[in-house]
């Protein structure tokens, strides 16, 4: 199955919590497995982030175009979007697939990676959305800058 890299230098900077750092989403043609997840901060800001399916369908104005790491292998079907004219919202009490919080220091990386069997795999489904959601109550989370790994 081939293996693309998608990543933004700066996400969406949720103002107060309950706003979408950015979303990873598939076409209606394929699945998408999630092999490693890289976030990192760029500012000095407490950033609270749950990953969670969205409760509407987002409408993205900008995305990335995700490469291939085979250039032999067909163009990428999903992206990872920063802006939305239509934002993503989730449920007033969400079921999370996974959260974590960043203290206030610049530089500080997360890398997650996923099985691609068994417990801890994350597969999303075709025309399927996940959101990175400050869950911070008021708090301003800062950009992040995240690079997602993935197979489709």
């Amino acid at each position: 199955m081939p293996v693309y890299t998608t990543a933004v230098t700066a996400t969406a900077n949720p103002s107060g919590g309950g706003a979408a750092y950015y979303t990873f989403h598939t076409a209606a043609s394929r699945r998408a497995f999630l092999r490693e997840k890289r976030t990192s901060t760029t500012t000095f800001i407490y950033s609270p982030v749950g990953l969670v399916y969205p409760s509407n369908t987002p409408v993205a104005t900008t995305s990335t175009t995700p490469q291939p790491h085979d250039t032999n292998d067909a163009a990428a079907t999903c992206a990872l979007d920063t802006a939305w004219s239509t934002a993503p919202t989730i449920a007033v009490a969400p079921n999370w697939l996974e959260v974590v919080a960043f203290g206030p220091a610049s530089g500080q990386i997360l890398i997650e990676t996923y099985p691609l069997d068994g417990q801890g795999k994350i597969t999303i489904a075709k025309s399927t959305y996940l959101v990175a959601w400050n869950f911070g109550g008021a708090n301003t989370g800062q950009a992040l800058a995240v690079t997602v790994i993935y197979e489709e």
